[in-house]
């Protein structure tokens, strides 16, 4: 039976009580930082695929610019790329990739920040690599 805006079945309304109208509010802002985030990394994960297809298609300038941001941004992947490209870009694309120190600190940080190993890039290191295979 209806009266006004509410059905009622055998005595009860059908509107959800007031506290459950709270704790369904709650629980969703509770979520909303979570999705946030998912919706970040999602985002991240698709400019970092566009870098890596920039990269691939040579166009090295526009790879490291993305990679750069993304590093900024706390990605892991793209801040070992980054401090990789910065490091051995002229020899390699003939090409000088600009990066301040602190920068580049700051990225190093960020590569290192999940527990898995990461050499910053070094000359002699590179030298070597060279030099082994008769470059």
């Amino acid at each position: 039976m209806k009266t006004g805006m509410r059905s009622e079945i055998h005595g009860r309304s059908s509107r959800p009580p007031i506290l459950l109208k709270a704790a369904l509010a709650g629980a969703v802002a509770a979520l909303m930082p979570h999705l946030a985030l998912a919706n970040e990394q999602a985002t991240q994960e698709c400019r970092f695929q566009q870098a890596l297809q920039a990269y691939e298609q040579s166009h090295w300038g526009t790879a490291f610019d993305v990679l750069s941001l993304l590093a900024d941004e706390g990605h892991v992947p793209s801040a070992r790329m980054a401090l990789l490209i910065a490091r051995f870009g002229t020899p390699l694309y003939a090409t000088r990739f600009e990066a301040a120190e602190g920068r580049r600190q700051r990225w190093l940080s960020v590569a290192t920040a999940e527990g898995v190993p990461f050499a910053a890039p070094d000359a002699r290191l590179a030298a070597r690599a060279w030099n082994c295979h008769g470059g």
